[in-house]
């Protein structure tokens, strides 16, 4: 399944990461995480329509520990 999100919205998530935990991360890469074959098929798509930017970055924060 291709996933899909707004732009937008992968801005403010690259916004939170680099000033949070990841000074470096390129909205490139946040896409690299978020956009990866997830098992999760429609559940993922869901979840990244409706979560926070912050929920997101959250979770990408938790590649890091």
């Amino acid at each position: 399944m291709g996933y899909t999100i707004d732009q937008e919205k992968v801005e403010e998530i690259t916004r939170i990461v680099n000033s949070e935990f990841d000074p470096a991360a390129t909205a490139d890469d946040i896409l690299t995480e978020i956009l990866a074959d997830w098992n999760a098929g429609e559940e993922h798509q869901d979840w990244l329509d409706n979560a926070s930017p912050q929920d997101i970055a959250d979770w990408l924060k938790t590649f890091y520990e």
